[in-house]
């Protein structure tokens, strides 16, 4: 069955299939480019969350543990070899399968 990222508890991992639709351009958060060394990060091209979350790893296919759920909304996740902490409301849009042990 396919869940949101999100739905997860402490110790589950899942496979990543894909992403809730609604491809809006992210304002807040997700600017390409507007870490250091970017220079003028308000003339940065806007990028779907999707293709951000992508960038960081999260591709179809891939397997995700959640490591840690936080109260105040956070999740810490394993990927690959990658520690990473997500928010929960960004984790609702990836979708998964989870993986029986």
């Amino acid at each position: 069955m396919m869940v949101p990222l999100g739905f997860l508890l402490q110790g589950e991992s899942a496979e990543i299939v894909g992403f809730r639709s609604g491809r809006e351009k992210e304002h807040r958060g997700f600017r390409h480019g507007s870490g250091a060394g970017h220079g003028r990060a308000h003339r940065c091209a806007e990028i779907t969350k999707e293709q951000r979350l992508v960038e960081m790893g999260f591709c179809p296919g891939e397997v995700i543990e959640v490591l840690q759920s936080k109260a105040g909304g956070l999740l810490l996740l394993k990927l690959r070899d990658s520690r990473l902490a997500l928010d929960k409301q960004i984790a609702m849009d990836i979708i998964v399968r989870r993986v029986t042990a």
